[in-house]
């Protein structure tokens, strides 16, 4: 029941914190402009910009429940180092400054900022980056000229705002309150105020409004016309064309928040932002919502309680996978007209149990698995659900260990699976991962000495780099991946490393690293040439 489109999808780079599961995926999924979680900067890495934008993070693995327990994904990490065009932004909190580096030439200019700046966003591809002072209510526009030459525009927004959402071409940024950061940065005097900004070089506008209550997540249509607030009381829907004329953007419902827990509602949203779909945890009804100005709100019932919920990076399809009866249940979007036809097409899993959906970015295949549900067998097994072009095609694979979480890569040929920890002797190692071939499901089984942080997958799918860090062993490292032989090799960093990122403009990876002075490696991805520069905290620097 999928109607396949055969439009190209922009490419995608992948930040996977695997310690704590988190992914981001830029320009392949609906959500790509979401910001759904904390960053922490421990030795295990950071938090995965997770395969999706789930919001079920449950550690509950008892199995022997009435009730399902939920599957485990975790929230978004976005506070690291940025890459726009040639150049990398860091946000330096402690001297209220934006340190800029060329990952060209490795030349380094120090922009003074407001106080206390912490999240830093992109401006699409155009050497530009927004961050926010958290204690001086601003935003920082920075944008490098093309003699190399930072200039900076500020932009004041609303009080208690810590978080930015961006547009997938940079020119609407929004300042918002994140909960998430309630003990970093206090709580708010209200967290229904925010600014939107309009990003003009050399005239940025702002405005501010009003949405709903604990907003939790920011999306953007494609065509960037409308911005999507997903509150605790439902979506607010922003009109980018007519700013002036918003003050209280108009409200979606889908659920009655005095009857249902909004921390247990997962909302998926289409790339074109005409649709949102919900479940919520326990309950085998799902909700769907016309964001047209049609206030379209329909309930459907599945056949058992789905544990996920995806909608394909095209827009084509999404999907409920429902653990208790092994099925898929697959919609074609647009929903039918008529609000009492069954949309759902179902494909039969047989003896699989699988909870977790993750769909590839060309939307032809979804790999699934579970994290609680069934014994520990069935926590080793991955499922590739692909599409033929008239069925969906089902195969499995057992792999080495339990999976915690799955990455598609960039160019839906390969993924990485990242194994839950084993505490038996008979392997000094306790933690691994596994690189499969999606065409013939074909494995790799890789051990490593330390819990995995951050993996970073390059936007042709041919690399991806693996933080490793261990202060106690003194680990210091990343794996270097071939993404077309699965050959790993290591890179031993000077010192611990904190976070990944991609130059798209020189086609280099970046490696920050914990040093008092600031220390960042740049890695060619197709020369393998390293350069490390380090004193970009002191206005100084040391390149090797």
């Amino acid at each position: 029941m999928k109607q396949h489109l055969q439009e190209s999808i922009q490419s995608a780079w992948i930040l996977l914190a695997a310690a704590s599961f988190t992914l981001l995926v830029y320009g392949a999924c609906s959500d790509s402009a979401s910001m759904d979680g904390a960053w922490d900067e421990g030795a295990d890495g950071g938090a995965d910009m997770d395969t999706d934008t789930d919001m079920d993070a449950d550690t509950d693995s008892d199995t022997d429940s009435d009730t399902d327990p939920p599957e485990e994904e975790e929230p978004v990490d976005y506070r690291v180092p940025r890459g726009s065009g040639r150049y990398v932004f860091i946000a330096d909190e402690a001297n209220d400054a934006v340190v800029v580096v060329d990952s060209e030439t490795l030349v380094i200019d120090v922009v003074d900022v407001g106080a206390r700046p912490t999240h830093l966003v992109p401006l699409s591809q155009d050497d530009a980056a927004a961050v926010i002072a958290i204690d001086s209510d601003e935003v920082t526009i920075i944008r490098v000229s093309a003699s190399g030459i930072p200039g900076v525009v500020d932009v004041g927004v609303r009080p208690d705002t810590n978080a930015l959402a961006v547009s997938d071409d940079g020119t609407f940024v929004i300042a918002f309150y994140d909960a998430l950061f309630a003990e970093e940065t206090g709580p708010p005097g209200t967290d229904q105020e925010i600014s939107v900004i309009v990003t003009t070089a050399g005239a940025p506008e702002v405005f501010h409004m009003t949405v709903g209550m604990h907003p939790q997540r920011i999306v953007f249509n494609e065509d960037e016309t409308r911005a999507l607030v997903i509150t605790e009381e439902g979506i607010n829907i922003i009109d980018l064309s007519d700013l002036s004329s918003v003050g209280i953007p108009p409200q979606i419902t889908m659920f009655d928040s005095t009857l249902v827990d909004p921390s247990t509602v997962e909302i998926a949203i289409d790339p074109a932002g005409v649709l949102a779909v919900a479940r919520q945890e326990g309950s085998s009804t799902i909700v769907t919502a016309a964001l047209d100005g049609t206030a379209d709100v329909r309930t459907y019932t599945l056949p058992g309680v789905p544990t996920d919920l995806d909608i394909s990076p095209d827009g084509s399809f999404g999907m409920f996978v429902i653990r208790e009866t092994a099925q898929v249940a697959v919609f074609s979007l647009p929903l039918p007209l008529d609000p009492f036809q069954d949309p759902f097409d179902y494909v039969d899993l047989g003896s699989l149990i699988c909870g977790v959906a993750t769909v590839t970015p060309d939307g032809d295949s979804a790999l699934l698995h579970t994290t609680v549900g069934g014994d520990e067998t069935d926590r080793k097994v991955l499922t590739s659900m692909t599409w033929t072009g008239t069925t969906w095609d089902v195969s499995s694979t057992l792999l080495e260990r339990q999976i915690k979480s799955v990455a598609a890569g960039t160019d839906s040929t390969t993924a990485v699976v990242i194994h839950q920890p084993v505490t038996a002797t008979y392997t000094s190692f306790a933690y691994a991962y596994s690189l499969v071939n999606l065409s013939q499901l074909q494995v790799k089984f890789q051990q490593i000495p330390v819990s995995p942080g951050q993996l970073l997958l390059t936007p042709d799918g041919g690399s991806g780099f693996l933080l490793l860090r261990d202060d106690v062993q003194g680990i210091r490292q990343t794996d270097i991946i071939n993404m077309n032989t699965f050959i790993v090799d290591n890179l031993v960093l000077g010192s611990p490393p904190t976070a990944s990122g991609y130059s798209q403009g020189t086609d280099k990876v970046f490696i920050a690293q914990d040093h008092p002075a600031g220390r960042m490696t740049f890695i060619g991805v197709q020369d393998g040439m390293v350069k490390t520069v380090t004193g970009y905290a002191l206005n100084d620097e040391i390149t090797d």
